[in-house]
């Protein structure tokens, strides 16, 4: 009997071991990932400077994400996000479609650069999309699909930089961006049209805060002219993806 009790805390601390090495591990996981795989994805830098996850709640944050900018722009970053807050459904890892609960994104700062070929947001997108391929529309296949119950991004502001304005930049006031329900239902979404909607929804938000900042002048003419033009783009390519998940009648 003595034997069994020593052999079960034995058992006990080799398994609080192991969970406090998957605790203290998970957000390094993370970290590791989203900078090796935003990259790709992005075209662009992107650092993290910590990550927490609980793998027994699923919930989370990720600190000091930026994303850099892609070659042929000169400010320091593209995106600032201050802190992002996760919710996982741990359960649904194991399911051919992961369930992302929420993803908040609480005052991130943006800055707008234009140059001779278009702003930095907008080749990121294109980055994005060229990653990304065509969207499925939802289709079944072999691969793990994606369900993200909620995405709010609140409390922003965006920089716009060019050189006609110098080096200091004109702020504005982000829009948020609310996204609920992408792939709900059985079929879920691919990764790939997860990020161009959510990505898309973010760059409509940035262009209508640049054309709107109060001030410019007719120095910029040019580069709100491109804000607006930019700005049809983004809004006409957020209707096309979103619309496909929208739940066919039958």
């Amino acid at each position: 009997m003595k034997k069994l009790l020593i052999a079960l805390a034995v058992l006990g601390l080799l398994g609080a071991g192991a969970a406090y090495v998957v605790y203290t591990s998970a957000g390094k996981i993370v970290k590791t990932a989203i900078e090796e795989f935003g990259p790709k994805v992005l075209g662009a830098p992107v650092t993290v400077r910590s990550v927490r996850l609980s793998p027994f709640s699923g919930k989370g944050s990720i600190h000091g994400l930026v994303v850099g900018n892609p070659p042929g722009f000169q400010t320091p970053s593209a995106f600032e996000l201050g802190s992002v807050h996760i919710w996982v459904d741990y359960k649904s890892l194991l399911t051919d479609k992961i369930r992302v609960r929420e993803v908040r994104v609480a005052s991130p700062k943006v800055t707008f650069e234009t140059g001779a070929h278009g702003s930095n947001i907008a080749a990121l997108q294109k980055n994005v999309e060229s990653f990304a391929g065509p969207s499925s529309g939802g289709s079944s296949g072999p691969a793990k699909k994606l369900q993200l119950d909620l995405f709010d991004l609140s409390g922003g502001e965006v920089g716009f930089s060019t050189k006609l304005l110098g080096s200091k930049p004109i702020t504005a006031p982000l829009p948020p961006v609310h996204i609920e329900g992408l792939g709900k239902g059985k079929e879920g979404v691919t990764p790939g049209d997860a990020t161009k909607v959510v990505f898309h929804s973010i760059y409509a938000s940035v262009l209508k805060a640049v054309a709107t900042v109060p001030g410019v002048g007719e120095a910029v003419d040019d580069a709100k002219k491109v804000v607006g033009e930019a700005a049809k783009t983004a809004n006409q390519a957020v209707s096309g993806i979103t619309g496909l998940f929208k739940k066919k009648k039958k």
